[in-house]
């Protein structure tokens, strides 16, 4: 995503461990980010360990053999292979299913139409774009965007946020009724022609997206949905799910500070000294 950066002072992004005192501004873009954690990985022999190109596709506790019994999938070729693991942890983080609007007519649109965190690499120059949000991610893309040369850049706000305005972009307070073939029809009836439509739409947080098997048979979700909302013990594990482990569960991270010391945290309980890994079940 263009203007991908650190929303937060960028000391909390790092790790407690391994504190960086020379970067190069208070909220760095993605490949200063990545090149950071890119020499972690290095620094403690990670990569090797790292199966790339490969999602997990589901995992299911097996009581005979006290394994989680895991299906993954080739992302090129498609091709499932199994493994097994005597302990789970689920490091998937919480902005992990880009979420879209419950707009009418989403699908009708000719343009060009994706999701902020699902980038499609368009040329946007001379471009009417429509910008649908105005939070983290927009605030991140919006001012790269609008340097484009003869851009024209609507953005649909439902809450104003303090922000410099960029140039080239002119802000739409009216609401939007449905998306058509040509545009976005406003809810006070105004149709606007656009070429892009670009979702700033966040994320789904209150769904668990992997299919996880406990002991009952019942999937995480499941157990959430028997609760009302997502909910575990100290945010991190489950009952009836053995040796599972939630980095950034339920409650645990906050838009204002470290998730990575919560993480931190949470890898204490799961493998600290005061842990009974392999027998820990928190029914």
């Amino acid at each position: 995503m263009y203007g991908c950066s650190s929303d937060i002072p960028i000391p909390f992004y790092s790790l407690s461990t391994d504190q960086k005192p020379d970067w190069t501004s208070s909220h760095p873009f993605q490949p200063e980010i990545r090149d950071y954690w890119d020499g972690l990985s290095e620094k403690y022999s990670l990569t090797s360990h790292i199966r790339f190109g490969k999602i997990v596709v589901k995992a299911v506790w097996e009581a005979n053999t006290s394994c989680y019994h895991i299906t993954t999938e080739d992302v090129k070729t498609g091709t499932q292979s199994t493994t097994s693991a005597e302990i789970l942890v689920s490091a998937l983080g919480v902005l992990e299913v880009p979420k879209s609007p419950d707009v009418p007519g989403l699908s009708d649109f000719r343009g060009t139409l994706f999701h902020s965190a699902r980038w499609v690499d368009v040329d946007l120059d001379g471009k009417r774009v429509a910008v649908i949000g105005n939070g983290a991610s927009a605030t991140q893309f919006l001012p790269i965007i609008a340097k484009t040369p003869n851009i024209q850049i609507t953005q649909f706000c439902r809450t104003p946020n303090w922000l410099f305005p960029p140039s080239n972009v002119h802000l739409n307070y009216q609401g939007i009724g449905s998306i058509v073939k040509d545009g976005i029809v406003t809810q006070e009836g105004e149709q606007l022609d656009f070429d892009v439509i670009i979702l700033a739409t966040g994320f789904c947080v209150d769904k668990y997206p992997l299919h996880i098997e406990g002991k009952s048979g019942r999937t995480v979700q499941d157990y959430y949905n028997s609760k009302g909302g997502p909910t575990a013990y100290m945010g991190t594990t489950v009952p009836g799910f053995p040796n599972l482990y939630i980095l950034a569960g339920p409650n645990t991270a906050t838009g204002h500070s470290s998730v990575i010391f919560t993480e931190e945290v949470q890898v204490g309980l799961q493998f600290g000294p005061n842990n009974t890994v392999l027998s820990l079940d928190p029914d």
